[in-house]
């Protein structure tokens, strides 16, 4: 069979009938000698998925997941598209990345890498960034801490002579929190993306505050050595101490905010997951929609196709109830008695 036989042929099945598990695989078989295999592959899994077919679903006596059977990185990111899992494994307990290396599919593994790492990559940029306030934000709280009774130390003249290490009472460490949450987004489909310029605004803002606040609490540090400088009056004393004190009362304030507006952040994220997670279900469903809309529509044409023909043939067929009256008897009367018998 011709390809353009063959591409014509898919195309009337598609039409107008919804595609199996069973459809699907016969028509990779039928498409295995062909030169354009690689498109009508795709076509096919595209129909497969998009009549509801699970992106998931394993195949074979052994079980494996479709994923592992597409060839192509254009197949495996349709089937991605479509909610397919990136982490399932085989019969042999192996994700897809460890097939590919284990038979030595080095150019479909690279292609796999990039793709993943292309759309995953901001994902685990947020991350890191949540991560590194957090530490950021602990360091400084501890600081303003130690910061706090070396000035209650001076103030009772009670000033040690060793470095006074107060260790605060650290924070609940959010890392599994946002460890759950970077594994439920590797679940789902890795294109999906977080396009939102508040989240990324804030993020940057939080960032900078950080910044801001460490800088403040450096300028503490140098108003502390000069207050234990013994060339100051007693009134400019008073003076520095009223000072530290409200410096080191905004630095807490400036500390607990950063900490609230870091934990929203986190909490945006997930609702930004979840999101994400919810159009690239409705962008399957969209497909959906079309393909049904497209079969509708090649339905509608086919219908009016043949009424067109049901009524050119009509037209065509000559009947005695469209001739005149007239007519009909001259017709009778040029039949021969055999015929007029009849």
């Amino acid at each position: 069979m011709q390809n353009n036989d063959k591409e014509k042929q898919g195309f009337l099945k598609g039409i107008f009938s919804k595609m199996s598990l069973n459809d699907y695989q016969k028509e990779v078989l039928e498409n295995i000698s062909l030169k354009n295999r690689d498109k009508l592959n795709l076509q096919a899994l595209d129909k497969y998925l998009s009549d509801g077919g699970n992106p998931n679903v394993r195949v074979g006596k052994d079980k494996t997941p479709l994923l592992h059977t597409l060839n192509n990185i254009e197949q495996i990111k349709i089937a991605l598209e479509y909610g397919a899992d990136i982490n399932i494994k085989n019969q042999y307990g192996k994700t897809l990345a460890q097939t590919l290396i284990d038979n030595k599919h080095s150019q479909l593994l690279h292609d796999l890498q990039n793709y993943i790492s292309q759309n995953q990559n901001n994902h685990s940029k947020v991350i890191d960034i949540l991560n590194k306030n957090d530490n950021e934000i602990y360091n400084i709280s501890k600081k303003i801490q130690e910061q706090e009774q070396k000035l209650k130390d001076l103030k009772s003249d009670n000033v040690q002579s060793r470095d006074i290490k107060i260790e605060p009472k650290k924070e609940k460490n959010d890392a599994d929190f946002l460890n759950q949450i970077y594994k439920f987004k590797s679940d789902l489909s890795p294109n999906i993306g977080l396009d939102n310029d508040d989240f990324e605004v804030n993020l940057h803002k939080v960032e900078s505050d950080i910044k801001n606040v460490k800088d403040d609490s450096a300028k503490v540090d140098v108003k502390i050595d000069d207050l234990s400088n013994s060339s100051l009056s007693q009134t400019q004393k008073d003076k520095l101490f009223a000072e530290l004190e409200k410096d080191i009362l905004n630095l807490k304030s400036a500390v607990q905010k950063l900490k609230d507006e870091n934990q929203n952040l986190k909490k945006e994220l997930e609702l930004l997951i979840e999101k994400n997670k919810v159009e690239s279900q409705k962008i399957g469903l969209e497909k959906q929609n079309e393909s049904l809309t497209s079969k509708i529509e090649s339905l509608k044409n086919k219908t009016q196709n043949l009424k067109n023909e049901f009524e050119s043939d009509s037209k065509n067929k000559i009947t005695y109830k469209d001739k005149p009256e007239s007519q009909v008897i001259k017709d009778y009367e040029n039949l021969n008695d055999n015929q007029k018998e009849r």
